[in-house]
């Protein structure tokens, strides 16, 4: 068994750190009880008792008796000599480490500054302001997709425009109203029937204009009544897919209502 040197806590022959404080272990072996009751004397070369040690001087007077002063008589007498091993410290108390003779001694510690005259401290300086981004000489794409453009809806019979309707969003729905359906396009050309339109050739729900940045392109739904641009027929197997149009392009929707993507002034 292993004895804690810290808090004298037995623990196994294998610890190496105590199971209760965690001192780390030295080897310090407690022996069993049967062993310890009656330990066998050690054999040692010096004498047991003083009347040993005078018979044996007055055997030897070179050997010399032992010292049966007291502590004080010692202590009167002087120092005890270098020969002579010097008592340990004791195994709790404080270890003074003595300084080196060469180094200087440690500077005393300042007086703590008087409360009524503190130290001023420096105010930290404000970072400069970052200058101001700088503005580019050439239009930036974000400034092309302004682009103001507009759909014309122009009369069955006659060159003329009767309606022009903004691109104000991304998605342009053309149609008719339809509230039973809830088809509510947002360029209805159903009250266009009266300045010349031939609204009922479209489809409720015919095509969308989609803006993207600058440019834009044509979305026909399935099951439309027909689109043209151009002089181009578009088939439906282009249809439920974008495909690009450009500014100046001219529309024709069931073979009648004619429209054209237009730039605003």
């Amino acid at each position: 068994m292993k004895r804690c040197e810290n808090c004298f806590e037995q623990n196994s022959d294998g610890a190496t750190h105590c199971v209760i404080c965690g001192e780390s272990m030295t080897v310090v072996q407690i022996q069993d009880n049967d062993s310890a009751a009656d330990p066998a004397p050690e054999q040692s070369g010096e004498p047991a008792t003083v009347a040993q040690a005078t018979e044996e001087a007055a055997a030897d007077p070179a050997a010399g008796a032992p010292s049966l002063r007291s502590g004080s008589e010692e202590a009167q007498e002087g120092p005890v000599p270098a020969s002579e091993p010097v008592a340990a410290a004791p195994e709790w108390g404080p270890l003074s480490v003595a300084a080196p003779a060469d180094e200087p001694p440690a500077p005393a510690e300042a007086p703590p500054a008087p409360a009524e005259a503190p130290v001023p401290t420096a105010k930290p300086q404000s970072a400069a302001p970052s200058p101001p981004p700088a503005i580019p000489a050439t239009p930036t794409k974000a400034a092309k997709a302004g682009v103001r453009a507009a759909i014309e809806v122009y009369h069955d019979s006659e060159p003329r425009v009767v309606h022009s309707h903004s691109i104000v969003n991304d998605i342009t729905l053309i149609g008719r109203e339809d509230p039973q359906r809830d088809t509510f396009p947002d360029l209805d050309l159903g009250k266009l029937e009266q300045l010349g339109v031939s609204s009922k050739r479209a489809s409720r729900e015919h095509l969308r204009v989609l803006r993207q940045g600058g440019q834009f392109f044509l979305y026909i739904y399935r099951g439309s009544t027909g689109t043209q641009v151009n002089k181009e027929v578009i088939d439906e197997s282009r249809y439920a897919q974008k495909f690009a149009v450009q500014l100046g392009d001219r529309i024709i929707l069931g073979g009648k209502v004619r429209l054209k993507l237009a730039q605003r002034e």
